[in-house]
């Protein structure tokens, strides 16, 4: 059961790391991550592979591009203001999930 634990606790750092990292490489390198991100998925997915592709990626490192694609109206300076602001709230409630997910967790277990 400890080795259970072990590996769903790795899991969900691993999938927080990810998404803050990718999150800060936006922030940094801006549009060629959202670049680097559009190029992974589809614009119009016509079939499931498609769609899981989508999906997969949206759930992996999502969140940056998404924030960013919505912030594409201010202007540089703004955009980046911003987007560091959603990173440090981002990552602080990285943190906090993670702590009540493996509260939750070890308590059920």
């Amino acid at each position: 059961m400890d080795s259970i634990l072990y590996y769903l606790d790795a899991a969900i750092v691993m999938w927080f790391i990810t998404q803050v990292t990718f999150s800060f490489l936006v922030l940094v390198l801006g549009d060629l991550m959202v670049e680097y991100y559009e190029w992974g998925t589809y614009e119009q997915p016509s079939n499931g592979y498609q769609k899981t592709v989508n999906a997969t990626m949206g759930f992996l490192i999502g969140a940056g591009p998404f924030v960013y694609k919505i912030l594409l109206k201010y202007p540089w300076w703004k955009r980046k203001l911003f987007m560091m602001g959603f990173f440090f709230i981002f990552l602080f409630s990285s943190i906090l999930t993670y702590q009540l997910l493996m509260m939750i967790v070890r308590i059920v277990f």
